[in-house]
């Protein structure tokens, strides 16, 4: 969403029967949020970006916000997470991360 010169990278987390917003992680990045994914049994989002940043939430706000990943020299445009494995393709390739899932708080 762009609001005058500014985009917003902010995710909502919408309560669809209530019609409400329950949640809202904003300024995620610092430019262009380009794609997301989610792991839910621990309950992870995985987001991209312009920033070249690959950022690690939990969406049920039960550990620290966030970790931060710096994954490519410039944007990311793509981002997967699969048994185990972080996939995120940027304009120099694609890189695979080996995922340790955290059940305790994030350091």
């Amino acid at each position: 969403e762009t609001v005058g010169d500014l985009q917003d990278t902010s995710i909502r987390r919408y309560n669809t029967v209530k019609m409400t917003v329950e949640v809202e992680m904003q300024a995620m990045h610092r430019n262009r949020l380009n794609a997301i994914d989610f792991q839910l049994e621990q309950h992870l989002l995985f987001s991209v970006g312009d920033d070249s940043f690959v950022k690690v939430w939990d969406y049920s706000f039960l550990r620290e916000p966030h970790q931060v990943y710096i994954g490519h020299a410039k944007n990311i445009n793509d981002v997967c997470f699969q048994n185990g494995r972080l996939w995120t393709a940027g304009s120099e390739g694609i890189l695979v991360w080996n995922f340790k899932e955290q059940g305790e708080k994030f350091v």
